[in-house]
């Protein structure tokens, strides 16, 4: 098994307890930014077994084609936090939130 899965498979568990048991906004937030991390992780380790097995060209073909989504993954995730923390920001100038606490969230339209 390759390491990188390995760690990958640790990262994801993690994040997902982190969302699950976590009512701290940025605590959710930066779990799941792990969880990109770990499927990042995945995506990189599965291209480094693929491109083990085969000739040099074609793996050079691998490596790029991963690279190329992983930096695009990157890219997505950030994108994804400046919007999250946008709004953030936006609720806590309107006062609508106190503190950073999901139970406070205003779920119920009326």
């Amino acid at each position: 098994m390759n390491l990188f899965i390995i760690i990958a498979a640790f990262l994801i568990a993690i994040s997902v307890y982190g969302i699950l048991s976590s009512r701290n906004i940025i605590r959710i937030l930066i779990s799941i930014e792990i969880l990109f991390n770990g499927v990042i992780l995945i995506a990189l380790g599965l291209a480094n077994s693929l491109a083990a097995g085969v000739e040099a060209g074609i793996a050079s073909n691998i490596y790029r084609s991963v690279g190329s989504l992983v930096i695009f993954s990157i890219g997505l995730a950030v994108a994804e936090i400046v919007i999250v923390f946008a709004i953030l920001m936006s609720i806590f100038k309107f006062r609508i939130l106190k503190r950073v606490d999901t139970r406070e969230l205003p779920l119920e339209r009326g």
